[in-house]
């Protein structure tokens, strides 16, 4: 649904009410994704697969990405070093995390990567009953973007952009590839089908984690948010929401900080403060700005000093308001009827 929105927007349309061509609006898109997640890769891989599957591009938005932005060490200390997963999440995160640190050109040490290794061996003999190769697992993960019904029928890609039915498929190169790959389309439809695979896929696991991991996931983080900015897509960044759906005992450790530091020398993302749900949060945008400045102004270095001045957290802040002016989804003329 969402290619399919993309394709259309800002064209003509042939409404049969009418039967008159109607341009439609061009569309942004925003998908919430990355704050609900067993381990910080999970999270990860969830920003990565809305980008890659819903096709998100400059002047997108994602919500929240709270893993994105999450402080790792505060994490897994307070997660004891060890997470509880599904053997689903782990054998994807596995497989996703070796996949990214190629991509990304990061060297994973010789003692993690055998460690990632053997538990996707491990899980792969648990939910399949054999060896899995894990570039054709990785394949297969990919082909998630697809309509699992359309690609295991007679329904042949269709290359008409208005069809409906053609963006059951992901048209894309690397997709195609895939799906013309046997083995990863075997697994994929298992991945869906086989109720031995969902149902050991369900199984909790406990995975150890050390700061080789916890190294890794850093960097890995660090490679999106550099990846996300080139594209220019925004983040909505909800603080109160953040807060209490993350593991962050401070507002000052919030995401926002790390996404658009104040003082500009690292990570420089477009992003928004917003207010998440009204209805649960019981929260004002006003109140939301109140509360990162307050957070802004309490940040202090290692030695225990301030680290900001007012005048830099306030430009830093106006900075961001006009970001969810030039960023909103609708036009001047619509927001003077405001």
């Amino acid at each position: 649904a969402f290619r399919y929105m993309k394709q259309l927007s800002g064209v003509c349309m042939d409404y049969n009410t009418t039967f008159q061509a109607i341009p439609l609006k061009s569309m942004g898109f925003t998908f919430h994704t990355g704050e609900d997640f067993y381990d910080i890769a999970d999270g990860l891989r969830a920003i990565d697969e809305a980008i890659m599957f819903l096709q998100l591009d400059s002047g997108d938005r994602l919500g929240h990405c709270i893993a994105l932005g999450q402080n790792v060490d505060l994490f897994y200390s307070k997660h004891n070093n060890s997470v509880i997963i599904s053997n689903q999440y782990l054998i994807d995160n596995c497989a996703w995390l070796i996949h990214k640190a190629r991509i990304f050109n990061i060297k994973i040490e010789p003692k993690l990567e055998e460690y990632l290794l053997n538990t996707f061996t491990r899980l792969s003999n648990i939910l399949y009953d054999e060896y899995v190769n894990i570039d054709t697992y990785y394949k297969s993960m990919i082909l998630r973007g697809d309509n699992p019904g359309a690609i295991f029928t007679k329904n042949k890609y269709h290359s008409i952009l208005n069809n409906w039915y053609s963006y059951n498929f992901d048209d894309r190169i690397d997709f195609c590839h895939a799906r013309n790959d046997e083995a990863a389309k075997e697994l994929y439809y298992r991945y869906h089908y086989d109720k031995n695979v969902r149902c050991n896929g369900d199984k909790v696991d406990i995975f150890k984690v050390d700061c080789s991991y916890i190294k890794l996931i850093e960097q890995i983080q660090e490679n999106m948010m550099d990846e996300i900015e080139r594209k220019g897509i925004i983040i909505e960044c909800c603080p109160t929401s953040n807060f209490k759906i993350g593991t962050n005992n401070r507002y000052e450790d919030l995401p926002i900080f790390r996404f658009n530091t104040i003082d500009s020398n690292k990570h420089n993302l477009k992003v928004t403060i917003n207010t998440d749900d009204l209805g649960v949060f019981q929260t004002s945008l006003d109140n939301e700005f109140s509360l990162i400045a307050l957070s802004a102004l309490k940040k202090k270095d290692v030695d225990g000093n301030l680290l900001y001045k007012n005048y830099q957290v306030y430009d830093w802040l106006d900075r961001i308001r006009e970001n969810g002016k030039k960023y909103r989804f609708v036009t001047n003329e619509e927001m003077s009827e405001f």
